[in-house]
């Protein structure tokens, strides 16, 4: 039975089509998850782009006030899925040089 994936589909489509407006998009974030929903989102990006960056786990974990399991858990997903942060952060960066 093939899973089904619409819903998936239509919420990548939402976060497609909100993308370029930052305030609807903080807006739509708040709405669906809870606030501590968001900020572990937030700091969890910042692990992995501290990883990414190839700063040590304990130097995250300490500047980032996250658990050294936590900032374990970024540098391993990083280094399984370097090629997609790599694409993320160059693509973030180029957004923001854009912007500014």
């Amino acid at each position: 039975m093939k899973p089904n994936n619409k819903p998936k589909d239509e919420f990548l489509s939402i976060l497609i089509g909100i993308s370029s407006d930052k305030k609807l998009l903080d807006g739509f974030f708040k709405a669906i998850l809870s606030p501590r929903e968001y900020e572990e989102i937030i700091h969890r990006l910042q692990v992995f782009k501290m990883s990414f960056k190839g700063f040590p786990q304990r130097q995250i974990a300490s500047k980032l006030k996250v658990g050294l399991a936590t900032a374990s858990r970024g540098a391993r997903e990083v280094k399984k899925q370097e090629k997609i942060f790599k694409k993320i952060f160059q693509h973030a960066k180029k957004t923001s040089k854009n912007k500014d």
